[in-house]
């Protein structure tokens, strides 16, 4: 092969070659082309870069309207620019937060955020994405969707306005990293790893942060007594290794006592809550 092509990514299509010429350091390629190229037969409208997949009249899940209609009529600013920058800053200082984004960067290819709502978790992914790069992001609450698209603008930047308790449109085996900062809102959590791990490619990854809680304690006892895997961190890490998923490793991120506004866990103010990261590889 010629010293002067790379691959970006190669399942079986031709879209997937990426020529990279050294000598004028430009990429000939089609984001948009690949991304339609890894997408089952699922129906969506496009507007450059953003994509929805409600277009079929599917109702949108209660608390998305109800977070959508609240933030609507209280004209909330989300405070993304802010929040880009807190966690860009936050790299420097945070070396768990630094371990996270570095074991996305380090796999190229197409990056997925799985519920990404208006935290800015995931920009530092999008501000350290390079051209072998493509970064998805994902939510369904339009208005958050909408204010990340007015900010966060770059050519290998996608936005899915999408329902997760539903199967991911992506084919198998056709993504590199899937993300998320916190999953338990989803109705079905366990199905959603499920599709994660059918559409990450061999060596994908997939980094998650997530609530465990005290044993024996209210809501471990709650989350137990209705099969939940996030009841502890070793039931999640059991679950992702009986469908193939190799367990790399963790991070405490922080532990807090009580819940926050509008949360339901804990169930007791007096529990302690320990914020994880977990760190996958598929097998």
């Amino acid at each position: 092969m010629n010293d002067n092509m790379t691959f970006f990514y190669k399942p079986t299509s031709v879209l997937y070659i990426l020529l990279y010429t050294t000598n004028v350091r430009r990429l000939f390629m089609n984001y948009k082309a690949i991304i339609k190229d890894i997408l089952n037969n699922v129906s969506y409208t496009e507007d450059n870069n953003y994509f929805s997949f409600f277009d079929n009249g599917d109702i949108r899940p209660e608390w998305s309207r109800r977070l959508n209609d609240y933030l609507t009529i209280n004209k909330a600013d989300l405070n993304m620019k802010v929040n880009y920058e807190n966690y860009l800053n936050a790299i420097n200082t945070n070396r768990n937060l630094k371990k996270i984004y570095t074991f996305i960067k380090e796999k190229k290819g197409i990056k997925v955020d799985l519920a990404s709502g208006p935290s800015g978790f995931f920009y530092p992914i999008v501000a350290n994405s390079t051209e072998n790069d493509i970064v998805i992001v994902t939510d369904a609450c339009k208005y958050v969707l909408d204010d990340i698209n007015n900010i966060c603008q770059k050519e290998n930047f996608f936005i899915f306005d999408i329902d997760l308790d539903k199967s991911l449109p992506f084919k198998e085996n056709s993504v590199s990293v899937f993300s998320s900062n916190l999953l338990s809102n989803c109705k079905e959590y366990e199905q959603i790893i499920k599709e994660v791990y059918k559409c990450l490619e061999r060596k994908g990854r997939f980094v998650v942060i997530e609530w465990f809680y005290e044993k024996e304690k209210a809501t471990y006892k709650y989350l137990d007594d209705n099969n939940q895997i996030i009841v502890s961190m070793d039931k999640y890490i059991e679950y992702c290794e009986r469908l193939g998923f190799k367990y790399i490793g963790n991070r405490l991120m922080k532990t807090r006592k009580g819940k926050l506004d509008g949360d339901l866990f804990p169930l007791d103010e007096n529990e302690v809550v320990y914020e994880k990261a977990l760190f996958f590889e598929k097998n």
